[in-house]
C-alpha cells in the first residue's frame, strides 16, 4: 500500500507520496478546486495500488480536505500533531520545511499503520460551527466592550459604538437559543444534554462544547483529560531537577476555556469537586493546581455520567471515584 503525507496550512497542502523506493511531492491549493487537482494527481501518481493517506490534526483546516478524501474512497487517518513531533525526534528528523514535514507524515503513516479517520455525524459538525462563530461573535463583544471602555470619546461616537455593541449582543442570544434549538432536535444530543445538565457546575454553553467533542467515543476517562489538555505533566529527572507539576495545555485550549468559568461554579456547588479542593487545600495545593485537578474530575463526572447512561448521583461518584 501506498502512504500520502499531507502538510494542511490554511492556503495551501504539501503532499509526499510514496510508491515503493520512490518519492513523488506537489503542492496544491487547500480548497475544492486544490482537491481535485490533488486527486487526479494521485491517480496519475499510485495507479490502482491502495494509498493510506494520513495528516495532522490541524484545528479545522484539515477536515474539508478529509472529508474529500474519505467520499474519494481513500484510507484516511487524522492524527495527533504529538504523534509526528514524537516521530520526527525518534528518527532524529532535524529538517523542518513543510514539504520536509509531508515526507515525515508519510513516512510515519507507512511505519505506524495509523487508524482509519471517520466523519463526524452531520448534526456534531453543525454544533461545531455553531460553537466556533458563537465563540468569534463573545471575543468581538468583548473588544467593543473595551472600547466602549476607553475614555475620551464623543457622546456620537459613544452611541455609534454602543449600537454596534448591541448588536453584537442580540447575534450572540440569537445564535444561543440556535444552538438550544438545534441540540432539541436531535434526540442522542438532546439526552446526553439532560443526563449532562444533572452535574453541578454544568451549564448550556459548556454542555454545547462537551456534546461537540462527542464524550461517548473516547475509550475511558483518561483519554477525555488528555484530549483537553488538563491531565498532568512531570518534569523529573534524576535527583537534580523537579519541578512541580502541571498543566500539560497539550489539547484542545478552546475546550478548556469552556470549562474555566463552570469549574468556578463547580468549586463552589458540586460536592465532589468542593470536597477535593478542600482536600488539596490542606495539602498546600495552588489555586491554578486545584482548578487544573478540578477540571479533569468534572470531565471524569462528565464522561462517566453518559458511559453509564445516569444522572449524577453524588454519593456514587464519591464512592467510585479516585483522588484527582
Amino acid at each position: 500500500m501506498n502512504s500520502l503525507g499531507i502538510d494542511v496550512s490554511k492556503v495551501k497542502i504539501d503532499v509526499c507520496l510514496l510508491v515503493g523506493n520512490k518519492i513523488f511531492s506537489a503542492t496544491f491549493d487547500n480548497d475544492s478546486s486544490g482537491f481535485e487537482k490533488l486527486n487526479a494527481w494521485l491517480s496519475k501518481k499510485a495507479g490502482d495500488t491502495a494509498t493510506h493517506v494520513c495528516m495532522e490534526a490541524t484545528g479545522k483546516y484539515q477536515e474539508p480536505l478529509a472529508m474529500s478524501l474519505h467520499e474519494a474512497k481513500y484510507l484516511v487517518s487524522v492524527v495527533n500533531p504529538v504523534q509526528i513531533k514524537s516521530y520526527a525526534k525518534m528518527t532524529l528528523n532535524r529538517t523542518k520545511t513543510d514539504r520536509s514535514d509531508a515526507k515525515l507524515i508519510a513516512q510515519f503513516c507507512q511505519s505506524h499503520k495509523p487508524e482509519a479517520w471517520t466523519p463526524k455525524p452531520s448534526e456534531i459538525r453543525e454544533l461545531e460551527g455553531y460553537l466556533s462563530l458563537l465563540n468569534a461573535l463573545k471575543n468581538e463583544h468583548t473588544r467593543w466592550l473595551n472600547r466602549l471602555q476607553a475614555p475620551a470619546q464623543t457622546d456620537e461616537v459613544l452611541k455609534l459604538m454602543q449600537q454596534h455593541y448591541d448588536h453584537l449582543e442580540a447575534e450572540i442570544k440569537q445564535l444561543e437559543k440556535r444552538i438550544h434549538d438545534h441540540i432539541q432536535q436531535h434526540e442522542s444530543l438532546k439526552v446526553d444534554a439532560e443526563l449532562l445538565d444533572t452535574i453541578p457546575g454544568l451549564g448550556p454553553a459548556t454542555i454545547a462544547w462537551l456534546l461537540s467533542i462527542r464524550l461517548r467515543t473516547f475509550d475511558n476517562a483518561k483519554a477525555v483529560t488528555a484530549y483537553a489538555g488538563v491531565c498532568p505533566a512531570h518534569n523529573e529527572s534524576g535527583t537534580s531537577v523537579k519541578s512541580p507539576s502541571h498543566m500539560s495545555k497539550v489539547g484542545d485550549a478552546q475546550l478548556r476555556k469552556a470549562l474555566y468559568m463552570p469549574i468556578l461554579s463547580a468549586l463552589r456547588h458540586n460536592p465532589i469537586i468542593k470536597a477535593m479542593r478542600e482536600r488539596l487545600l490542606k495539602a498546600g495545593k495552588k489555586e491554578m493546581v486545584i482548578i487544573g485537578a478540578a477540571m479533569r474530575k468534572l470531565l471524569t463526572l462528565a464522561y462517566g455520567v453518559l458511559k453509564s447512561g445516569k444522572s449524577f448521583d453524588p454519593n456514587f461518584a464519591k464512592s467510585n471515584l479516585k483522588p484527582a
